[in-house]
């Protein structure tokens, strides 16, 4: 998969380039796109969007709803017909083995890389990452936002989200300008560290989709219907997380672990292990967990 860099038009680039805040967007997938969408509304203008070619007809129309070119097909960087006299930044919202692929073919090309700062999305992944791209004289940064991206919600705020960054000098001031440009808050987050930070992402969003799916199929077992379902686990998952942020998270804890009632705990785990041993694994393991954590001692099964 080849990219080019590109501007849509003459008069577009230095329109842009008078405000100092253009941006080119490499892979228009769920972060891509809310980023590019994002930062276009806070006035920054696109330089161009560039696929890999699978989806060209969707992410064409995306590109054009920012006013911004499609690009798939290898052309020469220093082609241009107009060199960089500001700033760039180039956003790569692809998975890690793809940046390393495309890192060389961007970097054969006779581009002032001074005037380039490129940000990988990756969560655990550090600005070492793009260390070709920073021996060439680019800002070089780690830019993940801290946010839940599902492929077919079209719309997601950014607003008040964390934007874990790492980088050298000029990548982190551009992964702060960016962040504060959609209304996040960078937070720094270095080295190995990140591996932990994006866990901690996947434990608040992941898997807690996770937990809503096994309820689902724990109330499903009872002869309740999806969609009634939902309507008794949205409420309650919502206030949990409204009292988290009130409350704080140990005030939002409730249940038979936190009462010390491990009698209700072993008879719960009596029947998940009959539906579904795998949620039942999960229903002991975090049980235990929070005994340990609020020092209850978990009676054995006799």
């Amino acid at each position: 998969m080849l990219m080019r860099l590109a501007f849509t038009s003459r008069a577009d680039y230095f329109a842009g380039m008078k405000k100092g805040l253009l941006f080119s967007l490499v892979g228009p997938g769920a972060v891509g796109k809310a980023l590019a969408r994002a930062l276009v509304n806070a006035g920054w203008h696109c330089a161009g969007v560039f696929g890999s070619g699978r989806h060209t007809a969707l992410d064409r129309r995306f590109a054009h709803s920012i006013r911004a070119d499609y690009f798939t097909a290898p052309r020469q960087l220093s082609g241009l017909e107009f060199k960089l006299q500001e700033p760039l930044i180039i956003v790569m919202a692809v998975r890690e083995p793809v940046i390393s692929a495309l890192q060389p073919h961007f970097l054969r090309h006779d581009l002032d890389w001074s005037r380039v700062s490129v940000l990988h999305c990756s969560g655990p992944s550090d600005h070492s990452l793009l260390a070709g791209f920073g021996q060439a004289g680019a800002g070089i940064a780690a830019c993940h936002p801290f946010q839940t991206f599902p492929a077919d919600q079209p719309q997601v705020s950014l607003r008040g989200v964390t934007f874990g960054i790492d980088g050298n000098a000029k990548g982190l001031a551009a992964a702060r300008q960016l962040a504060h440009a959609v209304g996040g808050n960078p937070l720094v987050v270095r080295g190995t560290q990140r591996k932990l930070y994006h866990a901690a992402a996947v434990i608040t969003s992941g898997l807690v989709a996770a937990n809503l799916t096994m309820a689902l199929k724990v109330l499903h077992s009872i002869g309740v219907s999806e969609r009634r379902a939902l309507a008794a686990l949205l409420p309650i998952a919502q206030e949990t997380i409204r009292n988290a942020g009130e409350l704080g998270v140990m005030g939002a804890l409730t249940g038979p672990a936190v009462r010390g009632d491990s009698r209700r705990i072993l008879d719960q785990m009596v029947e998940l292990e009959r539906l579904d041993p795998g949620i039942e694994a999960v229903y002991a393991d975090t049980s235990a967990w929070l005994y340990r954590l609020l020092g209850h001692e978990l009676e054995e099964e006799s």
